[in-house]
């Protein structure tokens, strides 16, 4: 992982961190050490929680969507903490995500009862939890690169 370790206050560099895994479940956990280690007190606990648990749904949607079972691949991802808030960058070259699914992941899908455990969905929430978890979401396909930029105001 390379690492800035300015402290991202006005006036100073951004602090930067970025590394690659491979495209594997068995990587994931260092998606999520390396975000705790980075992110700042400066940013809030709640919002440290939430961008946690959508970097790493983003990066579990590369992996089991981008890569199927057998593909080989790697996740790119980047961290910058910045004056105004932190921006996540997650590059990889697998299969795209379909044009129409981020555009249709919205909060309607949290509507379910959590006490009727028969209704609760087994999939088709992580776009959603990413998008409610971040203030801007971005993607784009170019030459087979994929990226997903999230940013989240602090």
């Amino acid at each position: 992982m390379n690492a800035d370790a300015s402290s991202g206050a006005p006036g100073h560099a951004p602090r930067r961190a970025s590394f690659s895994i491979a495209a594997s479940l068995d990587d994931l956990s260092l998606v999520a050490q390396a975000l705790k280690a980075f992110i700042s007190r400066r940013v809030p606990a709640i919002d440290r929680d939430s961008i946690e648990l959508a970097v790493v749904e983003a990066v579990t949607n590369v992996i089991k969507h981008g890569y199927p079972s057998g593909t080989a691949g790697v996740a790119e991802i980047s961290y910058e903490e910045h004056e105004h808030g932190v921006t996540v960058e997650i590059h990889d070259r697998g299969r795209p995500i379909p044009a129409s699914a981020l555009e249709q992941a919205d909060g309607s899908v949290f509507g379910f009862d959590p006490a009727d455990t028969a209704s609760l969905p087994e999939s088709g929430m992580g776009l959603s939890l990413i998008k409610a978890s971040f203030d801007e979401v971005h993607y784009k396909t170019e030459n087979g690169l994929n990226r997903l930029i999230l940013y989240k105001k602090c």
